[in-house]
């Protein structure tokens, strides 16, 4: 049943302004990790492939910050992964949420870097295996 109440921490989420989908966050009671992905589609193909058993938000582009409160909310969680699809801006995040796990795709894309994206890992079948790696589902 869809309620209209927010948690806590989507609420301080929420005030970054520019995270997607921050009020449909679980929390750090009620799920094991926290995926923070670079785009929207990225974190729509994970949330799709764990079907909601982590949280999962786009960070936006190069310019998204974190606030403090922010970081100390996204710090709750048990484990948080970096995925990005910049190796700079995934090493800014980094810096901020001390613990957290970064990733990079360990499959090549269409350019032939290995950055293969979240949403491409899913249409190719890969997506799951690697967030089994990363998070035990």
């Amino acid at each position: 049943m869809w309620s209209s109440s927010i948690s806590s921490i989507s609420k301080c989420l929420l005030h970054i302004g520019h995270l997607f989908g921050g009020c449909a966050l679980s929390g750090p009671d009620n799920v094991p990790a926290l995926v923070l992905c670079e785009g929207e589609l990225n974190a729509m193909s994970v949330w799709q492939d764990t079907a909601g058993a982590v949280d999962v938000l786009s960070m936006g582009g190069k310019d998204t910050h974190l606030t403090e409160a922010a970081i100390r909310a996204i710090l709750k969680y048990k484990r948080v992964i970096v995925w990005m699809d910049r190796a700079e801006t995934g090493k800014n995040y980094m810096a901020a949420l001390p613990g957290a796990v970064g990733f990079r795709s360990p499959f090549l894309d269409d350019t032939g870097d290995y950055g293969m994206d979240a949403n491409d890992c899913l249409l190719t079948g890969k997506l799951h295996e690697l967030l089994q790696q990363l998070i035990e589902i």
